[in-house]
């Protein structure tokens, strides 16, 4: 039996999986301080994009693209224009101080 070579992630662009799912694998501005699980969550708004290698899913390809992630259970939306960076929206929760207590948002 002849097995296929095996490729280096670094090495692969795009995967196309039989079942239609399109993913990209592309360097992308990532927000690690977007979280959504309470044990993780941060004080205040904490906002800090760094470039990161994603394997994201294709959701939209056209004028506009649209690709998704679910990195350490928060979800990564990117839309992108021809020509134009792209734009990072992901879920977000943040703890805070009111009255003296602490509460989530």
């Amino acid at each position: 039996m002849v097995r296929p070579a095996p490729y280096p992630a670094r090495q692969l662009k795009s995967v196309y999986l039989a079942s239609g799912r399109l993913m990209r694998h592309e360097l992308l501005p990532v927000d690690r301080y977007a979280e959504t699980r309470y044990s993780f969550l941060n004080y205040g708004d904490v906002r800090r994009q760094k470039p990161d290698s994603v394997l994201a899913d294709v959701l939209v390809l056209g004028p506009a693209s649209l690709q998704g992630a679910s990195l350490e259970g928060t979800e990564h939306y990117w839309v992108q224009r021809h020509g134009q960076p792209h734009l990072e929206l992901s879920g977000r929760r943040y703890l805070g101080l009111v009255n003296g207590g602490e509460e989530h948002h």
